[in-house]
């Protein structure tokens, strides 16, 4: 063993002989050492309020091609660290089943608004889609039924304007995943620019790497690292494959951070914009337990996150008001798509 932990150091250590210059695969600007440029709030007396969109949801019964869902979607209010006096959240259960309709196999999502206003309807997209699909598998439920809860964090955007924030901040990269997101982004954009907000995303992890292969979380620390920064931005640029209408960054927001995190920003923001963003996330990024992260997302998370003790509940009023033979045929179909669940519960 021990040599092939060597062998294993010797490869690791490859992984991380990273150039002085590259760009990242498929984005347009020059990564390097100069252009890793400090990130201090520039206008403290100035901050502007931000509103941070999250959704949960948990899967309430599943079989292989059929899943019911319990989604949540949230928003709030902030200025710095304090929380304002705004906040708005909806639920909802989503069914999510694969039909054949005239000869052609299709995801179906019908949506059963619970709290708040829902601004869902029922999806239906072609389960052959390149969205659906891993290798030669098409038709994969995993991917379809997250689209409920996706398009209804999207939409909570507009329920976001109700709060005059200056910036609405998602959970995660601005980015079209889906068949027809891409129209139903545009036209949020372009409402949000309308109201006077601009959409902004971050994520707290990333895949990104550059055009060699390297990872950017490690190489832009290291050039951080160099110039002796403790909160730093990267622009790393604009790129279809891996942003949609979006400006892409790399951004460490507190000196006691772990890990800097990928920024996205609506494309026609200017530069003061950016600015005052980067001033009001950093302002807003200093909670003890997790500094260098939104304290707006983090409570956008906690509000909008579904227990398992929910779907537990939903679960057992179902199988309450079936029949036992029906019972029995839907615990078969269960197990089909979660057969490791039984291993699992085994230990080792």
């Amino acid at each position: 063993m021990d040599e092939i932990i060597d062998q294993i150091v010797d490869a690791f250590r490859q992984h991380i002989k990273f150039p002085n210059e590259t760009v990242a695969h498929g984005f347009d600007e020059k990564l390097c050492k100069d252009n890793v440029s400090e990130a201090e709030i520039r206008c403290p007396d100035d901050i502007a309020t931000i509103s941070a969109i999250d959704g949960g949801s948990n899967v309430i019964m599943k079989t292989p091609t059929a899943a019911v869902v319990l989604n949540r979607v949230y928003c709030n209010k902030y200025l710095g660290i304090s929380r304002q006096d705004f906040h708005d959240s909806c639920e909802f259960v989503s069914i999510t089943k694969l039909i054949n309709e005239a000869g052609r196999m299709l995801f179906k999502t019908e949506i059963f608004p619970n709290k708040g206003v829902c601004q869902m309807d029922y999806i239906t997209v072609d389960a052959d889609d390149i969205a659906f699909t891993i290798g030669d598998q098409k038709g994969v439920l995993n991917r379809a039924l997250a689209m409920a809860r996706h398009f209804a964090e999207l939409r909570f955007i507009r329920r976001a304007f109700a709060s005059n924030a200056e910036f609405i901040i998602m959970d995660g990269a601005l980015y079209a995943a889906y068949p027809n997101e891409m129209e139903e982004v545009s036209r949020i954009y372009d409402e949000a620019k309308i109201a006077g907000a601009t959409v902004a995303g971050i994520s707290k992890s990333s895949t990104i790497f550059t055009k060699e292969g390297f990872p950017i979380a490690g190489y832009l620390d290291r050039l951080a690292e160099m110039k002796g920064l403790k909160k730093w931005m990267v622009k790393i640029g604009r790129s279809k494959e891996w942003a949609y209408r979006a400006a892409v960054f790399y951004v460490k927001l507190h000196e006691g951070a772990e890990a800097a995190f990928r920024l996205d920003l609506f494309d026609e923001a200017g530069e003061d914009e950016l600015m005052r963003l980067l001033d009001a996330l950093q302002a807003n990024s200093k909670y003890a337990y997790f500094p260098g992260y939104p304290l707006a997302l983090i409570d956008a998370h906690q509000n909008a996150k579904v227990s398992e003790y929910e779907v537990k509940s939903i679960k057992d009023q179902i199988l309450d008001r079936l029949d036992q033979t029906d019972a029995r045929t839907f615990d078969i179909m269960e197990k089909a798509a979660s057969p490791h669940g039984i291993l699992d519960k085994m230990g080792a």
